[in-house]
C-alpha cells in the first residue's frame, strides 16, 4: 500500500471508531446490535469448537459476549411501543405530554409544552427541541395536531376539543 492509502485507511478507521463510540453512547438500539453480534460470534465459536452448545454454557459467556437472557430482556424493553416508564424508571416524554394536556384541559402549543415539561425537570434534546418533540408526538396515535385559538397546538386523539365558547375566549 502507498503512504496515501495507509493515511486514508487510518483516517477511515478513526472516523469509524468515532461514529461507533458516539452510537454506543447514544443509542440503545446500537448497543443491542453490538451485543447481538458479539453473542452470535461467541455462540458460533462455541458450536464450531464442540459441535454443540449446551444451555448451561450460555450463562457462562465471556465478558465481551452478552448472555442470551440479557439480549431477550433488552428486546422485551424495546418491543413495548407505549411504555409508561422509560428504561431508567422515569415517566416517558410522551406520557408527560398526556398528563400535561389532561391537566390543562385544552390543546397546548409545542413551545408551551416544552416550557411546561422543562418546569417539571423534563428536557427535550436536539438542536431544534420544538421540531424534535413535535416529530415525536406525531408518531404516537394518542396525539393529534390541531389549530386552537389561532395557534398550532397538540391535543389528545381520544378526547373531544374543549367547547367552542372556551376556544373563542
Amino acid at each position: 500500500m502507498s503512504s496515501i492509502d495507509v493515511s486514508t485507511l487510518d483516517t477511515l478507521r478513526r472516523l469509524h471508531q468515532d461514529v461507533a463510540t458516539r452510537l454506543a453512547r447514544d443509542s440503545e438500539d446500537y448497543r443491542l446490535l453490538v451485543a447481538l453480534r458479539q453473542t452470535i460470534t461467541w455462540l458460533e465459536k462455541r458450536e464450531n469448537a464442540s459441535g454443540r452448545t449446551e444451555p448451561a454454557e450460555l450463562l457462562q459467556a465471556p465478558h465481551d459476549a452478552m448472555p442470551a437472557i440479557e439480549i431477550l430482556a433488552a428486546l422485551a424493553r424495546r418491543s413495548s411501543s407505549r411504555r409508561t416508564v422509560s428504561h431508567d424508571g422515569q415517566e416517558t416524554k410522551r406520557d408527560a405530554v398526556v398528563r400535561i394536556l389532561k391537566e390543562r384541559g385544552e390543546p397546548v402549543s409545542i413551545a408551551e409544552l416544552i416550557d411546561l415539561m422543562q418546569s417539571r425537570g423534563i428536557t427535550i434534546g436536539g438542536v431544534r427541541p420544538q421540531g424534535n418533540l413535535s416529530s415525536n408526538l406525531s408518531q404516537d396515535k394518542r396525539f393529534r395536531p390541531i389549530r386552537y385559538r389561532d395557534r398550532a397546538c397538540w391535543w389528545l386523539s381520544d378526547l373531544p376539543l374543549p367547547s367552542a365558547t372556551a376556544a373563542a375566549s
